[in-house]
């Protein structure tokens, strides 16, 4: 979901992660995606998106190696979470860091 989109429709009531700048197929420019994690009062629990938020923060602070650790610890611990998946494959391919990710897709 774009982050307009959930900026217009949720407002502060949801729990949520910014996963970075995506360009899909077809499209020319990249669009901020937001992943919806559920409603703040549905049980969720926020301690993974503050961390993954703090990681970044990091990256946009350009502190690369605290990046890059935080990343780990995170993998580690959330073996089957996509969006960490996704970053670590990211991390692996670049040798220096943006200060905010950018993934580009095949399919829409």
């Amino acid at each position: 979901v774009s982050r307009e989109t959930v900026v217009r429709a949720a407002g502060g009531n949801y729990v949520k992660r910014d996963i970075g700048q995506v360009r899909v197929k077809g499209k020319q420019l990249p669009v901020a995606v937001v992943e919806i994690a559920g409603h703040a009062n549905d049980g969720i629990h926020p301690e993974l998106y503050d961390r993954f938020a703090r990681l970044t923060e990091l990256l946009q602070m350009g502190k690369v190696d605290e990046a890059r650790a935080e990343l780990s610890r995170l993998r580690e611990e959330n073996p089957g979470d996509g969006v960490i998946h996704m970053y670590a494959e990211r991390f692996a391919e670049l040798e220096e860091l943006p200060r905010e990710m950018f993934f580009e897709f095949d399919t829409k």
